[in-house]
């Protein structure tokens, strides 16, 4: 094997490596659909571009093994808050609404928040007829994401077991 070879081969096993360690974000436009075929939770991660403790969390759940075990069990979504994308959740459309010059935040957004003022990151986890079981604004530590987990695989992984 030439060392071109060799190098080639180990950099494609690690970025394979890379690639499977990362929980699958699924498309907030995809979700009616998926939800349709397949029930499951839905965990949300309200962010941003310009949010540098977002930037942490996702940090954070890239690294959280157990996130990525039960990643199967749940469909994960990051949401930008400030999207300037049509969104189409649950039926219904949504857009992004400016509130100044480069300044705005998108419907879903502010429906997701129950209208309250959004923050950066924010945690939403839905049950699979899309009813709000958990709401946190701000940075889950590891501790705490693991006790959602927790609660996520009690309430919903050992319940579709049974």
């Amino acid at each position: 094997m030439s060392r071109t070879t060799l190098i080639a081969f180990i950099i494609s096993l690690c970025a394979w490596q890379y690639s499977h360690a990362q929980a699958f974000s699924v498309h907030i436009n995809q979700l009616d659909s998926l939800m349709l075929h397949a029930p499951k939770p839905v965990l949300i991660l309200l962010s941003t571009d310009w949010c540098s403790i977002c930037a942490s969390q996702k940090d954070i759940l890239r690294k959280h093994k157990r996130f990525h075990q039960l990643s199967p069990h749940f469909y994960f979504v990051e949401f930008n808050g400030e999207s300037r994308e049509r969104v189409i959740y649950q039926g219904k459309e949504y857009f992004y609404r400016p509130s100044g010059v480069n300044v705005g935040s998108h419907e879903l957004t502010q429906h997701l928040n129950d209208n309250d003022k959004a923050a950066y990151p924010t945690w939403i986890l839905l049950s699979p007829g899309y009813q709000q079981v958990f709401k946190q604004k701000g940075l889950l530590n590891v501790l705490q994401l693991d006790e959602l987990l927790t609660a996520m695989e009690k309430t919903f992984v050992q319940q579709n077991k049974k």
